[in-house]
């Protein structure tokens, strides 16, 4: 006869094994979700300093073609 009591522990220890492969594979997701954010943070900094900097070209090309071009002489 088997004792019934190791045979309960023995299932307890491998729910425990299991969760903690579920542990670390949350925490690997987790630091992967983590540096994703980061990266997409970045890329819209990015983003967000070419638009400046386009807007900044615009502005400069039609001061250039308004008032320097054209002779046009600022008040």
């Amino acid at each position: 006869m088997a004792n019934i009591g190791a045979q309960a522990a023995t299932a307890v220890d491998e729910k425990i094994r299991e969760f903690r492969t579920l542990q670390t594979e949350l925490n690997t997701h987790r630091a992967d979700l983590g540096t994703l954010m980061a990266q997409r943070n970045e890329n819209e900094m990015v983003k967000q300093v070419s638009i400046d900097w386009l807007l900044f070209s615009c502005v400069v090309m039609c001061y250039k073609i308004l008032y320097i071009d054209n002779f046009i002489v600022i008040p």
